[in-house]
């Protein structure tokens, strides 16, 4: 593998410079400081929510899944 020869800046080529391609910059305005946000009032910490499905095991067989609501014994039917 061979490196890229770079050629020199030739004449007649414009040298540009990133300085063409900067953007606008915008006129400098005061910072105004926001008024600071008042303290949150202290609760509780909400309780960790229980899972909402309970993996099958080998002695809770998915369809003795306690709780369910997907009809697959119609206990919750009758």
């Amino acid at each position: 593998y061979a490196a890229p020869q770079y050629s020199a800046p030739q004449a007649g080529v414009p040298q540009y410079s990133a300085q063409q391609y900067a953007a606008p910059q915008a006129p400098a305005q005061p910072q105004v400081q926001a008024p600071a946000p008042p303290p949150a009032p202290a609760q509780a910490p909400a309780p960790e929510p229980g899972p909402i499905y309970e993996a099958p095991t080998a002695t809770r067989p998915l369809w003795e899944n306690p709780g369910n609501d997907d009809f697959s014994d119609f206990s919750d039917m009758m």
